[in-house]
């Protein structure tokens, strides 16, 4: 991982070249290269839509690294299964966001393959679905880790998990080990997939000056 100081200044460096998107799990992602992104978190951009029941839970199809530049950010892991143990889980139990009092309980949620992000508003716009429905789930919390600026974490390909955050936060992240197929998330019918972003073309702006500043704190005067 490269000095916070450095991130911060490469960030800055190709800031004017972002194209920002919004991600619904309260985020602006933007990419240096295919491999190479930045996220900027902030409460803000969260949409209502993903704390339905577990719609924020999710996993990749690539293996993943988050390197913290600013904030922090909190990495809670699930497992989920088509049969869990006989007996094992409670079909009334359904986690509220953020409700870490109910890690290791069973529940039922469904799993649904989810266009790519960069396609999802061009497909929205033509009427057009973006997930598939998978089958029928068990999930179950089965941890959780805090991290802040100057620590990094990874996430493998195909492990669901989901994040949360408190304030602004920056990362960068790193895309390694790629599947050809769909992402998956979890919950009844996603409809964060179906809802415009129009709505935070007011907050976006706000993010990114606050980012913008934060960043140019930990850079540094210019030598």
């Amino acid at each position: 991982m490269m000095t916070i100081r450095a991130s911060a200044q490469k960030i800055l460096d190709h800031w004017k070249k972002f194209e920002w998107r919004h991600h619904g799990l309260g985020m602006l992602q933007a990419e240096f290269d295919y491999h190479h992104r930045v996220h900027i978190w902030h409460p803000d951009l969260r949409m209502a839509a993903v704390d339905e029941p577990f719609r924020d839970v999710h996993d990749h199809r690539f293996d993943l690294r988050s390197d913290i530049i600013t904030g922090e950010i909190l990495d809670i892991s699930y497992e989920v299964v088509t049969r869990p143990p006989p007996g094992s889980y409670d079909r009334a139990q359904r986690f509220a966001a953020g409700a870490l009092e109910a890690a290791g309980a069973w529940a039922f949620s469904k799993a649904w393959a989810i266009v790519n992000a960069k396609a999802q508003e061009s497909r929205i716009a033509a009427g057009e679905p973006v997930v598939e429905k998978l089958c029928d789930v068990c999930v179950r919390e089965t941890g959780s880790r805090s991290f802040w600026a100057g620590q990094s974490y990874t996430i493998a390909r195909r492990a669901f998990h989901t994040t949360r955050i408190a304030g602004l936060a920056v990362t960068c992240v790193t895309r390694s080990n790629f599947d050809t197929a769909p992402a998956r998330v979890l919950g009844e019918m996603p409809r964060f997939a179906i809802t415009s972003r129009k709505n935070f073309d007011e907050v976006q702006p706000r993010v990114l000056e606050q980012a913008h500043a934060r960043l140019t704190e930990l850079a540094g005067p210019n030598p």
